[in-house]
């Protein structure tokens, strides 16, 4: 039997309108100090992310954590 893995990242959210995506969904953050939490959209409970819900609006509106940190949008010189 042949097993594999194949993990990739987007910056795409759009992705997570497919309903039968939510199980392969994988979220990470980035704390203050550098360490980076692994967590899944299954392991939300019902509070956060009810059956049947929209995933796209629950990550846009922050339930989910994982928000992105694109910095300063000023260009700095070093």
């Amino acid at each position: 039997m042949n097993l594999f893995l194949l993990i990739f990242a987007s910056h795409n959210i759009f992705l997570l309108e497919e309903k039968d995506f939510i199980r392969k969904v994988w979220f990470t953050e980035k704390s203050k100090a550098g360490q980076v939490s692994l967590y899944s959209a299954i392991d939300f409970d019902s509070a956060t992310l009810r059956k049947g819900a929209s995933l796209i609006n629950a990550y846009r509106s922050g339930r989910l954590g994982a928000k992105p940190n694109l910095g300063s949008p000023y260009l700095t010189s070093e």
